[in-house]
């Protein structure tokens, strides 16, 4: 066959595993074949099933180089000519909502599905600020009964509360 290429690259585990499961020239002989897979394209016959394992395994690898040496004689990415353009300007994210803490996590939303559960502290509010909203806002019956020692009517009179 013609040569294709002038250099391989070849890797240390590569060695390291035809070392650990062939004789040594068969190490040799595998190595060689690798160089002229790379540099020819031929793929080698072999009675040897390890030797052809091997090289199965290997063959991606000297592909994937190949493949890769050619894009890079594509070149890079093409200069740009002239001035970047200034115009573009970036999204307004915040939808017209004013933020505290100057992060764009900013949630307005209220809670009006009238379930009674109580809002955490919204976004740039302190934790007790947080808790003093918590504790003015209207509590659940359950919650309240549970607070205030009594069962709720839900709870069986022999159960006892958690």
């Amino acid at each position: 066959m013609e040569k294709k290429y002038d250099s391989v690259v070849m890797y240390e585990s590569w060695l390291e595993t035809a070392r650990k499961w062939l004789p040594e020239d068969e190490v040799n002989r595998l190595m060689v074949q690798i160089m002229e897979y790379g540099f020819t394209g031929k793929i080698p016959k072999n009675e040897n099933q390890s030797m052809n394992i091997i090289f199965e395994m290997v063959m991606p690898n000297v592909d994937s180089n190949i493949r890769r040496r050619e894009s890079g004689k594509k070149g890079g990415r093409p200069k740009t000519t002239g001035k970047p353009n200034k115009t573009t300007e970036k999204p307004n994210l915040t939808n017209g909502l004013s933020n505290v803490n100057g992060n764009a996590n900013v949630n307005g939303n209220a809670n009006d599905n009238g379930n009674g559960n109580v809002p955490l502290p919204s976004v740039g509010t302190s934790a007790c600020e947080g808790a003093d909203r918590a504790t003015s806002e209207a509590k659940p019956e359950w919650m309240t009964s549970m607070m205030s020692g009594e069962s709720p009517e839900w709870m069986d009179d022999n159960e006892e509360s958690i």
